[in-house]
């Protein structure tokens, strides 16, 4: 089983990281790590992870549509690439914002743990365009036209989305 895990670009993956997001990215990466299966995280520069980290230049200064847009354009360079090279068996994607750089194609399943309520997203990503696309909620808060849309935690048959992925289930479901 091969992860290839992507941080919310703009915050680091380290032990004393504020964000939620952050801390659950980096407890999956340690148990895949401690489960002997590879784990590869792209995430800001300065991250700190189990597995192998592929670094996002860190935006200097004010954090402007301009320079999300360049961080954007070079964290979909980066995952095509290292997707090609790394050979994963599913993309798990952690940003709020994970919509602006979600791969086009669907050679593999991306999962999208959203840690947020729903209503932090725009309603276009409960129509994703790619068929691989997952969405997974952790909050019971998450309700309304799109509550349908969204595996819950509880809910998730992870070996729905992958087979192998069983294995790590128990590394897994204490972050549930």
């Amino acid at each position: 089983m091969r992860i290839l895990s992507i941080a919310y670009p703009f915050a680091a993956v380290r032990t004393d990281s504020v964000g939620g997001a952050e801390q659950v990215l980096r407890h999956l990466d340690e148990a895949l790590v401690r489960s002997s299966y590879p784990s590869v995280v792209i995430a800001s520069a300065g991250s700190k992870v189990s597995g192998t980290l592929v670094e996002l230049p860190i935006v200097e200064g004010e954090i402007t549509p301009a320079a999300r847009e360049t961080i954007y354009d070079h964290l979909r360079t980066l995952i095509a690439k290292t997707a090609e090279e790394f050979n994963p068996h599913l993309l798990h994607m952690h940003g709020v914002d994970f919509y602006q750089y979600l791969p086009a194609d669907d050679h593999l399943p991306v999962l999208v743990t959203l840690h947020l309520p729903v209503n932090y997203y725009p309603s276009s990503i409960f129509h994703p365009r790619r068929q691989e696309t997952y969405l997974m909620g952790y909050r019971e808060r998450n309700s309304g036209p799109a509550r349908n849309r969204i595996i819950f935690c509880r809910q998730l048959q992870m070996e729905s989305l992958c087979p192998s992925i069983t294995h790590i289930q128990k590394g897994i479901t204490r972050f549930a």
